[in-house]
């Protein structure tokens, strides 16, 4: 590997096949890039070693509009690796990675048995809709607060829009299910 503080000059038999070697990357693999510029279409991230990818609009829905037009080449953004092709570039994907994190995320919360914010985006004869981390998930009408004397479906209806803390209670990610609760809060 080269070491970016060295004394001595660089010698081409001090190069490891690794140094020269062209990366590879695979599909679903996350990647820290770095913004080269912003298109009408999309922007288009340097991923290393002159290598050059797009992420289209359709790929960063995850970031806000004005999230979108504050970016700036040069500015650091971490993106998966999709496979496909965006004319002679890689398609890449801000949305796949922010989900990749965002389930990581999720699973420590669950681990360390922590507490994570949530919008409630929806309400069904079950419980609620959430919206966590970006990821869709549901809270059971069981594993709420208890309100004694309240009609259940006013109950559900009033956190509708609002931001609510959870534990995590159960992830599935191979099934996109994330289930969390508000009884350990209470």
């Amino acid at each position: 590997m080269l070491e970016e503080n060295s004394d001595s000059p660089l010698q081409m038999s001090d190069l490891t096949e690794e140094d020269i070697s062209p990366r590879t990357y695979t599909p679903g693999e996350i990647v820290e890039g770095q913004v080269v510029r912003v298109d009408p279409d999309g922007i288009v991230v340097g991923v290393g070693l002159k290598m050059e990818g797009m992420v289209p609009l359709d790929e960063m829905r995850m970031l806000s509009l004005e999230d979108q037009m504050m970016l700036e080449p040069g500015q650091a953004i971490a993106v998966a690796i999709v496979g496909g092709r965006a004319g002679d570039m890689p398609m890449l994907s801000y949305d796949q990675a922010q989900e990749v994190r965002s389930w990581q995320a999720l699973q420590q919360h669950l681990d360390e048995n922590t507490v994570v914010t949530a919008l409630v985006t929806g309400q069904n004869r079950g419980g609620l809709e959430v919206d966590c981390l970006g990821i869709r998930g549901f809270v059971p009408f069981s594993h709420l607060a208890p309100t004694p004397g309240v009609d259940r479906d006013e109950v559900l209806a009033a956190r509708v829009k609002q931001k609510s803390e959870f534990n995590v209670l159960e992830i599935d990610r191979s099934q996109n299910r994330l289930v969390l609760t508000e009884r350990a809060i209470w």
